[in-house]
């Protein structure tokens, strides 16, 4: 597509968000250079702003980090996040805001670049692949689902092909060990709830489009304040984040918000055996799940020793009908003790829990097994 029909195809997708047509309004652009300047953004083009934030104490782990992928260490990572015209998908939404952070030297660097209208996405967009080319890994917050497909479209539309490399969703490792103990997996509430984070005079990150329309038909500028401090802090505690899952998958850190059966099942698969420490701390907290695990895992390893004692407690004092199975089946099959099994089992229809037909069934035919045994 020539730059004509690019022009023709932005045109009109600005008069379908502004709500006027270009008779009406035209494309021209009102630029409020000197509020920007007053934000400490300088300018990278007719249409594109950007300003630059020095960090000086960032954290990053001086170990071997487990989340990022093969040889890149963290000088290449970028931290990534969009403020959008809209909260869905679609060739209608683009985003006007992109917040990165990155390590420079010593220091952790935040850059913001603004698009202050829409006829300079183009150039909006060639800036800010120029500033992507330093990474080489980049983490978002739902950036996988959600920014790495609105990037990667708006180029698309612009007629340049760019896809991120290698990427991280903490998006995805929140689910994994606070989706049981947080009221949702939001950022906010990770901040909350985990990084003690409690932001003061925010903007809602629904309200976001409405404030960028308001300034490019009204020239209302004063939110806008709020949605670029609202940005970086986005980056920051993406940031935070990143650094307190490495803690927390080395085992230098364990908040007591963490879902440790999530965690320790998670770092046994990855062959770490702190995942055993882990799930026995999850179990002498309460956590049923954590035993189960802890105890499935000995199990495999032929530690019977070690889950015996895991699968009577979880009987005694969890009336765990997985764990009174295990030992029914313990008994009958390496012991041969078909009296000791049947007990076990006994125990689960002697409790009168709600049971599956399936379940129920599986139970039957084990009990009169165990029953003609004892009878022969």
């Amino acid at each position: 597509m020539n730059s004509d029909l690019f022009a023709l195809k932005r045109r009109l997708e600005y008069a379908a968000f502004t709500g006027k047509s270009q008779e009406k309004r035209g494309i021209e652009a009102k630029v409020p250079v000197s509020f920007l300047l007053s934000q400490g953004f300088e300018s990278a083009g007719e249409f594109t702003f950007f300003r630059r934030k020095v960090i000086e104490e960032h954290g990053f782990p001086q170990s071997e980090a487990r989340l990022i992928p093969g040889t890149y260490t963290c000088r290449e990572l970028i931290f990534f996040d969009l403020e959008t015209t809209g909260l869905s998908g679609g060739a209608g939404n683009y985003f006007f805001l992109i917040g990165l952070g990155f390590l420079e030297g010593s220091l952790l660097i935040v850059e913001q670049v603004f698009l202050a209208d829409y006829p300079g996405e183009a150039e909006y967009l060639d800036y800010i692949r120029e500033r992507l080319k330093r990474g080489k890994v980049f983490v978002s917050y739902n950036g996988k689902s959600f920014d790495s497909h609105l990037l990667r479209m708006r180029f698309q539309m612009n007629g340049c092909e760019y896809e991120l490399a290698e990427q991280i969703d903490l998006l995805y490792w929140a689910r994994r060990l606070w989706k049981k103990t947080l009221p949702d997996c939001s950022l906010k509430s990770v901040e909350a709830g985990v990084l003690g984070i409690n932001r003061e005079d925010d903007v809602p990150g629904y309200e976001i489009p409405d404030i960028y329309f308001s300034y490019l038909r009204a020239g209302d500028t004063g939110p806008l304040r709020q949605v670029f401090e609202h940005n970086l802090q986005d980056i920051l505690s993406l940031v935070r984040l990143y650094i307190l899952v490495e803690d927390i998958l080395s085992g230098h850190q364990f908040p007591t918000a963490t879902d440790s059966r999530a965690l320790g099942c998670w770092l046994l698969k990855e062959d770490d055996a702190t995942g055993v420490s882990v799930l026995k701390r999850g179990f002498a907290g309460g956590d049923a799940g954590s035993g189960r695990e802890l105890s499935l895992y000995y199990k495999k390893a032929g530690l019977w020793l070690l889950a015996l004692p895991l699968w009577r407690e979880l009987v005694e004092n969890y009336r765990s009908i997985s764990a009174a199975v295990e030992l029914a089946k313990y008994y009958e099959h390496r012991e041969k003790e078909p009296e000791k099994a049947h007990y076990w089992l006994d125990k689960v229809f002697a409790w009168d829990l709600p049971l599956s037909p399936l379940l129920r069934s599986e139970l039957l035919k084990r009990r009169e097994r165990l029953i003609r045994k004892l009878s022969s």
